[in-house]
């Protein structure tokens, strides 16, 4: 080998080490807060809940209609050895659309609930950067909050605010 070769050699080795280390840095927790999120659309609107406010997401199965006083009580089902009422996303953020209950993400305790949506896009774990509520907002607790994921802006929805929304109609 000649003497640039060598010189070539080293030279790659030295970016392919670089280009390697570059991706191990990205992915140090350390390095950045990242908040994890379910990401859904409700008609085409797009929305996310924080990972943390829910126990988990599970494909729909059998829904038993029951008799509800709200419309958006889609129904029973039995998830985890538990029977667990089901509710419309759409419907408790006032769409007038009737979506297919493809998936249902369920409540953290203490309410045993689930929330029906149909089109589930994925989880995400982004930066805290990417999440902001409005500017003049006086107050991040009642204002809404966005997401930025990819080229698209997903309205936060906080769970808790949704089981309130079924326990005051």
């Amino acid at each position: 080998m000649t003497k640039e070769a060598g010189l070539f050699s080293t030279r790659a080795a030295d970016i392919r080490r670089a280009f390697d280390r570059s991706f191990a840095a990205a992915l140090d927790p350390k390095t950045e807060e990242v908040e994890g999120i379910l990401v859904f659309r409700v008609a085409e609107d797009r929305f996310a809940v924080r990972l943390r406010e829910i126990a988990g997401l599970v494909k729909s199965g059998n829904l038993v209609p029951v008799p509800a006083k709200t419309r958006a009580l889609l129904g029973l089902a039995g998830i985890r050895g538990e029977l667990v009422p089901i509710f419309s996303t759409a419907k408790l953020l006032g769409y007038a659309c009737h979506e297919e209950a493809n998936w249902i993400f369920l409540c953290r305790e203490p309410s045993r609930l689930g929330f029906a949506i149909g089109e589930f896009e994925g989880c995400r774990h982004l930066p805290k950067a990417a999440f902001s509520v409005p500017e003049g907002s006086l107050s991040s607790a009642g204002s809404p909050e966005y997401v930025v994921v990819g080229s698209c802006v997903h309205t936060i929805i906080n769970v808790s605010n949704l089981v309130m929304s079924i326990k005051d109609p």
